[in-house]
This record gives C-alpha cells, structure tokens and sequence, in this order.
C-alpha cells in the first residue's frame, strides 16, 4: 500500500539537481509563466531563463563543495 510521506509532489529519482531546489523550481514556473504571457517568444523571457541557469550553477557548485570535488 501507498503511505504518504509528505507535502508535494514526488520527486522523480533521476531529476537534476536544480529542478529538486525550491528556489530554482520557482524560477522554472516564473518562466513558464512569462512564455505564456509573451505568446512564446523565449528572447521576451530571456533574463527568466537566464536567472535559471544562474540558479542551477549555483545549485551544482553547493553540491561540488559538499561532495569534496571542488
């Protein structure tokens, strides 16, 4: 049987780093958002995308310096 374990939906297990921080996963809807509102036109949400990237390489560095590999 299913016994739930938490708020939220699951995680999947091979899910980037980045799309399991709650700080990136807000930006990633906020771009969702601003493509929606700019009938698609990535270059209108460029600065969204952008912070992403940032967030995710920040993401991935946190995780380097944990792991020793940095």
């Amino acid at each position: 049987t299913f016994v739930y374990k938490g708020a939220g939906k699951k995680q999947r297990a091979e899910a980037e780093p980045c799309q399991k921080d709650r700080g990136c996963q807000k930006i990633a809807c906020d771009i969702q958002w601003c493509l929606s509102r700019s009938n698609y036109k990535v270059k209108r949400c460029q600065h969204v995308v952008d912070k992403y990237n940032a967030c995710c390489e920040r993401v991935e560095k946190e995780i380097l310096k944990r792991t020793g590999a940095l």
